[in-house]
């Protein structure tokens, strides 16, 4: 984020898009390359060593199992998995890419130090982030699962509530309005998707 607001002051905002397009086709080419699925499909490798029952070592090619679409498209947990994507990439993922562009039009930042407000909420994030796993590491007295609740529910619950009093906040505190709750509703949101 901070590079970005660096990107548009020199090159406008059509630079931020071909940086991360450039950017991200690099890492595709590389990841095409480099990865596979199994070490024997590796040109370095000439397959992989087991030993039969001789004691012989042989190369094997391994063969892929068919992949059970059924039992993916009815289990409850991957279900779960994919109505929180959808509700990551259809609400925060849209609020962290445009929060730059509101704060500049909003409190009339500059570039540079809409980035910088932006990138001040991602550093938050990860010190949340750190602060509530070595919390649960220590909490030793409540299930995973509960854990998982109960840090969900107050990473969400206070986001929304943030979110919500932001509308109640005066327009003549442009700068608490439009910094402190969205901000901070912003990575409390995504520190509770750990």
């Amino acid at each position: 984020m901070a590079t970005s607001g660096v990107t548009c002051e020199y090159f406008a905002w059509r630079g931020i898009f071909y940086l991360n397009g450039i950017s991200s086709l690099l890492f595709g080419i590389l990841w095409a390359l480099l990865f596979r699925d199994h070490p024997s499909e590796l040109k370095q490798s000439g397959g992989v060593l087991v030993q039969d029952e001789k004691a012989e070592i042989v190369a094997v090619k391994r063969r892929h199992e068919p992949v059970p679409y059924k039992a993916f498209f009815t289990s409850l947990p991957v279900w779960s998995c994919l109505v929180a994507a959808f509700g990551n990439f259809g609400g925060i993922s849209p609020f962290m890419t445009f929060a730059p562009a509101i704060l500049k039009k909003a409190v009339n930042l500059t570039d540079i130090a809409a980035s910088q407000y932006n990138t001040f909420s991602f550093i938050l994030q990860l010190f949340l982030k750190i602060f509530s796993g070595k919390m649960s590491d220590l909490w030793t007295a409540i299930s995973e699962t509960n854990k998982v609740r109960l840090f969900n529910t107050l990473s969400l619950g206070i986001a929304g509530v943030l979110c919500i009093t932001t509308a109640f906040i005066p327009v003549e505190n442009q700068v608490s309005r439009s910094l402190v709750n969205p901000i901070t509703a912003q990575h409390l949101l995504c520190e509770g998707r750990m």
